[in-house]
Order: C-alpha cells, then structure tokens, then sequence
C-alpha cells in the first residue's frame, strides 16, 4: 500500500452513488490489506475478488487528504498494481518495471521514463570529429578523462515521486544486468542485499527536509518517509 492521492473510490449507499440492489461485499480501504491477505492466495484470487468488491472510504477520511493505490507480488514472482480512479477501478500489470511511489498514477510513471533513454550504465564516449584541440587537450573530454557519473547526467536528484520513480527505475535495472545481454551481475544473496540497499538509500528523504508547520505555537515537526 502506497499513499496516491489521486485515488477515487466508490460511493457509499446514501451519498449519491451505489444502487439499492448492490449485494457487493463493502470494505473501507484502510482495511482492504487485512481482507485481502485473509481471503486470498495468489493474484487470481486478488484480481477475481476486487471484481465483486466496493471499495470506499471511512468516514473519517473523506475529510482528510489521503488515499492510496496497493502492489501485490505473489509466489510466481508476478507484480499488479491497482487502485480506483474516478470510482472505477483501474489494474496495471508491474511485473517487468517492479518500482512504485506515489502520485501521479502509476501509467503516468511509465510514460514518463521515455525523457531519461539518454541515460545509461555506460560512460559516454564523444566521436573525434566532435572534438577540438585546446590548451587543455581535445575538448569536449571523452572516456577515461570523464569523471564517474557523467552517464548518468540527467537522472532526477529530487525526492518527488515522480523523481524517485524513476532513479529507482534505472538504478534497479543497471543493478540487475551486465551488459546487453541481460546476464545478471549479482553473484550472491549478499551482493543483491547490497545493491538493495544502496539503491533504497538513493531516494530515501533525508531526516528534518521535509517539514510541516502544524501550529504557529509549536516548532515545525520534520516528517521522513
């Protein structure tokens, strides 16, 4: 489960929507987790029972700025993203991306990948006819002479989600394949912990920068996620 404040359920009975014939289960989506671990065993289970299920909000929320879209990865490895968007409810197939974060929905995530194909696991390399002698050599710079990290110029530095989806994308992927043969290049159960964790550590948010003022009498509280 993953904050998307995008998310729209459905209406409860009374509040204009739903008819009176509606014989669904209900579930407030603060517990659909609960309800869905207790009654399902694989992502089939999941898809057939969100299918005859109103999902809606407790009272309490409709006041609130928050909702949420879920993951579910089962035994076969498989990965599904749902949520409800305009009351209706919306299922993406994650399997092959693997990453999540929050607003906007996830399809917008995945178009958005197509502004970073210039990065890449590789250093860049600059074609002689480009270059020009200088008084500190042919310029602009290329191979050995470039510092580390200049392939990955343009990867988003920022803690937005749409910033951290995608360093967890690209980061992930180069983490898991050497080369263009797709072979993996995690040699063990430790190398692969590692590289999770220097990965998590890439977009986790700093404590104290992100800061919100709940009483113009109390100090300002620092959230981290």
């Amino acid at each position: 489960l993953q904050l998307l404040r995008a998310a729209e359920y459905e209406q409860a009975k009374g509040d204009g929507g739903g008819e009176d014939g509606d014989s669904r289960p209900t579930v407030y989506w603060v517990d659909l987790v609960a309800y869905l671990l207790g009654t399902c065993g694989s992502w089939e289970d999941v898809a057939s029972r969100l299918e005859n299920l109103k999902v809606i909000d407790p009272p309490v929320w409709n006041v609130l700025d928050a909702r949420a879209h879920w993951i579910v990865t089962d035994a076969s490895g498989s990965q599904h993203v749902f949520t409800w968007l305009k009351g209706k409810l919306v299922v993406w197939d994650n399997s092959e991306v693997g990453v999540t974060t929050n607003d906007p929905p996830l399809d917008w995530h995945l178009q958005n990948l197509a502004n970073f194909v210039n990065v890449s696991p590789f250093k860049p390399s600059v074609p002689e006819w480009v270059q020009s002698d200088s008084p500190v050599g042919a310029v602009p710079f290329s191979g050995k002479k470039l510092p580390n990290g200049m392939n990955l110029l343009g990867l988003p530095g920022d803690f937005t989600p749409a910033g951290r989806f995608v360093r967890m994308y690209f980061l992930s992927k180069f983490a898991e394949s050497e080369g263009t043969g797709g072979a993996s290049r995690l040699g063990s159960v430790y190398e692969g912990i590692e590289a999770v964790q220097n990965i998590l550590n890439s977009v986790g948010i700093p404590r104290g920068s992100l800061r919100v003022d709940h009483s113009k009498k109390t100090s300002q509280t620092a959230e981290e996620t």
